[in-house]
């Protein structure tokens, strides 16, 4: 091996090293994959009168292009060392993709933790409803904000009971995800 080639496949310590996931090995994609097509067709058999929303269609197909590097990708380059890196595309989907999902998630938090929030003590607090009334909230957006109040009231009265020796003044703040 000559000491040019040598040098473009070393990795530039000056910054992390970029392993690129690989989407199609995973058993869900495998799955969406697989039966997506033959799902669609069999709803859109079965329940002419509900449709599948197209969101939830563009969704899945873009994520079975996220990370593929066959559907488009970008080249980087290192100006410290010149090594060059293809980076694959992605669908920036928010439900049926869990890498990006994930990353929008850590992208949020880390917003919310550099920018918004106080330099104050924190805490998460998480709902999780019944899966027989998800479906409810889910569709109703007036009936989730009803359930988001009456959940903030009660968990700032308990933070309060909670906290016997805290100023009045002591603000309770929140921020919701649904």
């Amino acid at each position: 091996m000559s000491g040019a080639s040598s040098q473009s496949r070393e990795v530039c310590h000056s910054t992390g090293v970029y392993r690129r996931r690989h989407p199609e090995r995973t058993v869900l994609y495998g799955v969406v994959q697989h039966h997506f097509e033959s799902w669609l067709q069999h709803h859109r058999e079965r329940c002419a009168d509900d449709p599948i929303p197209a969101y939830i269609e563009r969704d899945f197909r873009a994520y079975l292009d996220c990370g593929i590097m066959a559907r488009g990708f970008a080249r980087a380059r290192c100006a410290a060392c010149g090594h060059d890196l293809l980076i694959a595309f992605s669908c920036s989907g928010r439900g049926a993709c869990p890498s990006c999902s994930t990353r929008r998630m850590a992208e949020t938090a880390a917003h919310l933790v550099d920018h918004v929030f106080p330099q104050v003590p924190a805490r998460q607090w998480v709902l999780s409803l019944p899966k027989r009334l998800r479906y409810f909230v889910r569709r109703d957006s007036e009936l989730a904000g009803r359930v988001l109040n009456v959940w903030l009231r009660v968990l700032e009265a308990r933070v309060r009971a909670c906290c016997p020796g805290a100023p009045p003044k002591a603000r309770f703040g929140a921020v919701s995800f649904i």
